[in-house]
């Protein structure tokens, strides 16, 4: 309980939504760096479902990661 009380102030986010935000930075850097596709990055970041990836990824970054792709 304390580690989360503490990790809420000094970041402002949950375990949660740190744990996320972490996974989705590593997935855009994954995104523009490899020839993975993005099913193999959604699983290598530790999730199951890559539309639920890809909806996760937009509402992070406000774009979809095939467009993130793209501009590699």
């Amino acid at each position: 309980v304390s580690l989360n009380h503490k990790l809420k102030a000094l970041t402002g986010f949950t375990t949660g939504e740190y744990i996320r935000k972490v996974r989705l930075k590593q997935a855009y850097e994954l995104l523009n760096s490899s020839t993975l596709s993005i099913s193999a990055i959604a699983y290598a970041i530790g999730v199951s479902d890559p539309s639920h990836f890809s909806k996760m990824f937009k509402a992070e970054y406000n774009l979809h990661p095939s467009k993130v792709k793209q501009l590699m």
